[in-house]
């Protein structure tokens, strides 16, 4: 198996890969903390034989996309605001603006 896969959610920022050889003549490459962006990261491990023969080890790291929070009734009051539009809102259902009209 040359492939691995792994979801994390949107606050993880970095993720750490360790790999080692078996046999201690070969080298390693590409291992290490790295840093993630949102969808898929696609890291390649390279591990080489004393020969020279390489192996290639993907590793997918798919971080869930951040999503952007704005307070609704933050949101509606900078709105309001703006178009100088009274308005009410509990927190439930629907905000009603009123008309100046």
């Amino acid at each position: 198996m040359t492939a691995y896969a792994l979801d994390v959610a949107a606050d993880v920022e970095y993720v750490a890969i360790q790999a080692e050889a078996n046999n201690p003549d070969a080298t390693v490459t590409g291992a290490g903390e790295r840093a993630l962006t949102d969808g898929d990261n696609i890291f390649e491990i390279t591990v080489t034989a004393r020969d020279g023969a390489t192996i290639t080890y993907t590793v997918t790291v798919a971080r869930e996309a951040g999503v952007f929070a704005c307070p609704v009734k933050s949101m509606l009051a900078k709105i309001a605001k703006l178009q100088k539009i009274p308005y009410t809102w509990t927190g439930a259902g629907t905000p009603a603006f009123a008309s100046s009209n």
